[in-house]
This record gives C-alpha cells, sequence and structure tokens, in this order.
C-alpha cells in the first residue's frame, strides 16, 4: 500500500532523492497555499539526471533551487536500495509522469491558476484544449513554448503578471534545471514543478508507454523504441553509465 511507506531521502551521488507518497507531497503544497509560505519547487530524479548530473556540474548545481527531489523511476528506485540498504521505501517504485497527473488532479479541485512553460506552440494548444475537459475549474493563464531565448527576461514578466499560483516547466531536462536556477528568484509564484516531455504526453504529441510497461518499470524501453534516434544515447549509453555511478558510491564507503 502508498501509505505504507514514510517520508525518506536518499543520497544519490550527491542529490537528495525523496522518496514518498503522492498523498504526502500533495499535503506539503496543500500547506504552502494555506499558509502562503514563500516558494516551493520540485523537481526529478531519475537514471538521465544522475548522469547528466555527474557529467555536469552547471546542471548539479541547478538542482539546488528545489524544494524537493522526487525520484523518477525503476533505475532510481534499484539505485536507493543498492547505496542504502536500511533505509526502508517500499515496494512501489515513483514515477513523475503519474505524479504529475495527480497535480492536475490537485489543481482542479482546488481551483488553482496554472502557468505552461515548454514544448511547441502547437502541443500547447493541444493540451489547454484538453485540460479544459478534463479538467475544467483549472485556469489556464498563460502559456509560453520552449523554444524562446532563455534569457529573453519577457518571459519572467509575463509569468509574473498573470499570478499563477502554479509553474510547470516542461523544456526538458538540464534546460528546465538550468533556466529556472537562473530565474527563480524574479519569479512570483508559489509552486514550481519541471515536467519534463509531460505536455507532449498530455496534448498526444507524444505516445506515452502502454500500462504493461510501465508496471515492469520498462517506460523507459517504450520511450527508447519510439525515438530510437533521440533517446539512443540516454539509455544505451547512459544506463551503463548509471551503473557505474551507483555502483562506485556504494563500494567508495
Amino acid at each position: 500500500m502508498e501509505d505504507e511507506l514514510s517520508y525518506k531521502q536518499i543520497n544519490i551521488s550527491g542529490i537528495n532523492v525523496t522518496f514518498a507518497p503522492y498523498g504526502t507531497i500533495l499535503s506539503v503544497i496543500d500547506e504552502i497555499f494555506k499558509n502562503d509560505d514563500g516558494k516551493f519547487i520540485i523537481g526529478y530524479a531519475n537514471a538521465h539526471t544522475i548522469v547528466s548530473s555527474d557529467k555536469d556540474k552547471s546542471f548539479n548545481n541547478a538542482l539546488n533551487v528545489c524544494s524537493l527531489i522526487l525520484a523518477d523511476g525503476i533505475g532510481i528506485h534499484y539505485a536507493s536500495k543498492i547505496v542504502a540498504p536500511d533505509i526502508k521505501i517500499g515496494n512501489i517504485f515513483r514515477n513523475a509522469t503519474d505524479f504529475n497527473y495527480e497535480i492536475l488532479k490537485y489543481a482542479d479541485q482546488n481551483k488553482k491558476k496554472v502557468y505552461l512553460f515548454g514544448s511547441t506552440d502547437d502541443s500547447l494548444s493541444k493540451l489547454v484544449k484538453l485540460l479544459s475537459v478534463s479538467y475544467p475549474h483549472i485556469e489556464i493563464v498563460g502559456t509560453c513554448d520552449g523554444y524562446v531565448r532563455s534569457d529573453d527576461p519577457s518571459i519572467i514578466d509575463k509569468i509574473n503578471s498573470v499570478n499563477a499560483d502554479i509553474l510547470l516547466i516542461g523544456m526538458g531536462p538540464p534546460k528546465q534545471e538550468i533556466w529556472l536556477g537562473k530565474n527563480v528568484a524574479k519569479l512570483h509564484v508559489p509552486v514550481i514543478i519541471m515536467v519534463g516531455a509531460f505536455f507532449d504526453f498530455v496534448s498526444g504529441e507524444k505516445n506515452r508507454a502502454p500500462e504493461v510497461f510501465r508496471s515492469l518499470g520498462l517506460e523507459w524501453f517504450y520511450r527508447l523504441i519510439q525515438e530510437p534516434r533521440r533517446l539512443w544515447k540516454r539509455y544505451i549509453i547512459g544506463i551503463p553509465h548509471f551503473i557505474f555511478i551507483v555502483l562506485k558510491q556504494k563500494f567508495s564507503k
């Protein structure tokens, strides 16, 4: 049962990864809104995050802006058991896409204002239409495609001008993390979440893995089949690199 899993943090290659039930994180977000308690930023860590962080210190530093870095995927699940076998995290591995859907449900139930930053204009247009049907109580207060100049100050002005409650950034790692690291102090949004390719999954621009792949922890394999040219390095080279990083941490203690 998911509610049997308590809030845990495990350091994997210098990144403090959080393992917790979705409900626990949503409760924290709810308290942020109720108490008007500063800024709460959620990032995700998967095998690709760990490898990218190991190779690029600017990416590693950008992750420091996150209030929480949530576990994402089967690789992080098994890595945690290797580097911290004494910490019980349960047998349910966490998935960023699933949690992002929970965020949409939360925003709908609580009538939150949401800004969408990332993907393409076409994908965003489809996404807004779909959200208006599936989550009719969410107010989409603005969108911006993820291919604008990252140093354009007008992006910050547009986001701040609409008083969004939640900013979803879907430019993919490490671009989204590095952009946020440079601009977080200027943003006036209580909850900011980096969602990777989530916009494209919801809009239908990209196919999410069928349930059988997800239940087996093979969503990464399905994505590789769908986009081999773009993703082959991430998985064919990245997975062995990730295993090396984890084993190095394990046996360097």
